[in-house]
């Protein structure tokens, strides 16, 4: 009897430690699983690459909770001093956290999508202009037509002309739209949708290197069509589209440059100093026939500052000039045609361009202004009537000292 009994506490005895280990393989199997399906989610949400794709994890987020809740106390001590709880809203909070950058990138691949569009838009119509001033161009070389015929040509193709550069304003406005607000996270954001290839769109660095290249020997042509205000254009043109590079391009170049950077850096940096030298060429050279052709003969100019000193000098001489003339009105007719250059076509006809361009600054005009003043008041001419006035005066003067003279002799 005694032997039954001590065979039945060996059994039970066996039975104990049997469930006891059960159960601890039990809680170490759901821990394992708990942790491999919190592994497998945050590495899911560290990879997604679209809001959708975050919402579906948010529920199997959701689904994990409800599947371990039965065994958060067993959790609870598996992971102390962190809970089961504290797991679960980790999860939680970077999914909310990767779905807010993937709205900002999403949003900004929409900016960038509508930019694309754009710059295709005007890229065709570019294009398209740049085919009919060719075509404009040829017809005037080669018209034979009459001289009304001829005018009308050639004032559509300054008309043409003119629409292609606003156009290139447009390109560099929206650029400027877009990036120069953007934070160095977004540039960073932003290069790894265009490394990925998640942006199909053309590269922007292709589209800016081709307007250049194409501005650049379309200006180094010989054209007698364009006129000053033409040249002047397209001067303020490659100005404004250089300083909206300088300001730019560093972060273009991040976002699209790709291990490229250096190599489009300098490409695009030679190319911008040609066109700026075809342009500044073209632009003096006209305003110095336009001048010459105005019978106004300034001092030798091909920059921004030898103009105005070069403006400055000849007012300064033609006003010590008019200084030494009383009656003369030659010095007079020099400042009138001065002044009809200077507010018919400076201050007026190409004011916004000479500012846009910056080859007058405010404060330069305003002292060529000031000067002008000074040199209408000294080479005005008296009037003849002053001077027949005058005359008369010294005779009645001279008339009334001999009377006296005589008066006083006889006395």
């Amino acid at each position: 009897m005694k032997k039954n009994r001590k065979y039945m506490l060996i059994i039970l005895t066996s039975l104990i430690i049997i469930s006891g280990a059960s159960a601890q393989q039990s809680d170490y199997q759901i821990k394992t699983e708990f942790t491999e399906d919190y592994q497998a989610i945050d590495t899911a949400l560290t990879n997604a690459r679209s809001v959708v794709m975050i919402n579906n994890l948010k529920k199997e987020i959701i689904f994990l909770e409800n599947e371990y809740f039965e065994y958060s106390k067993l959790l609870n001590n598996a992971f102390y001093p962190a809970t089961y709880k504290n797991k679960i809203n980790e999860l939680l909070t970077k999914a909310n956290s990767v779905e807010q950058r993937l709205l900002i990138i999403e949003n900004q691949n929409e900016r960038i999508a509508k930019l694309s569009n754009e710059i295709n838009y005007y890229k065709s119509e570019i294009a398209f202009l740049n085919s009919r001033a060719d075509s404009l161009r040829k017809a005037i070389k080669s018209s034979e037509a009459s001289e009304q015929h001829l005018a009308g040509l050639v004032k559509r193709y300054r008309e043409n002309l003119e629409l292609r550069d606003e156009l290139i304003m447009d390109v560099v406005d929206s650029l400027m739209t877009t990036y120069s607000g953007m934070t160095t996270k977004k540039i960073i954001e932003l290069a790894d949708q265009v490394e990925f290839r998640r942006i199909s769109s053309e590269n922007p660095l292709d589209m800016l290197e081709r307007i250049i290249e194409e501005n650049t020997e379309y200006v180094s042509g010989s054209n007698r069509a364009l006129s000053v205000e033409d040249h002047l254009r397209m001067y303020a043109v490659q100005h404004h589209f250089e300083d909206v590079w300088n300001q730019i391009g560093g972060k273009m170049l991040a976002a699209y440059g790709g291990n490229k950077k250096q190599e489009w850096n300098t490409n695009i940096t030679s190319k911008l100093k040609d066109w700026r030298m075809a342009t500044s060429q073209k632009m003096w050279k006209s305003m110095d026939q336009y001048l010459e052709f105005s019978d106004v003969e300034l001092g030798a100019f091909d920059n921004n500052y030898s103009f105005f000193i070069a403006l400055d000098s000849f007012i300064k001489e033609a006003q010590m000039k008019s200084e030494g003339e009383i009656i003369s009105t030659e010095s007079y007719q020099d400042y009138k045609k001065f002044q009809a250059f200077w507010s018919g076509k400076i201050k007026n006809e190409w004011s916004n361009l000479i500012q846009d361009s910056e080859v007058l600054t405010i404060a330069q005009i305003t002292l060529i202004d000031n000067q002008l003043t000074s040199w209408e008041s000294e080479a005005r001419p008296i009037h003849p009537f002053l001077i027949v006035l005058l005359a008369l005066t010294i005779i009645s003067i001279g008339g009334y000292v001999l009377v006296l003279s005589k008066s006083n002799q006889s006395n």
